[in-house]
């Protein structure tokens, strides 16, 4: 069996790249992404169901 060059330890934090000066948090970010695609998916749906509406409306004044 190969022997590792460094023994693995699992608890051993990996040092990490300090963040740009003035960056936001990523989680931040990633929060931030996720309302602004809820927003716009609630914007298509309520415009999808107020044509769906219209429709509707329209198809029934023509029955008549």
């Amino acid at each position: 069996m190969i022997e590792p060059l460094t023994p693995y330890d699992p608890l051993r934090r990996v040092p990490r790249r300090p963040a740009a000066a003035g960056a936001p948090a990523p989680r931040l970010v990633l929060e931030g992404l996720v309302l602004i695609l809820t927003a716009v998916g609630v914007v298509l749906l309520r415009r999808r169901v107020v044509t769906d509406r219209q429709e509707v409306r329209f198809d029934g004044a023509n029955e008549q």
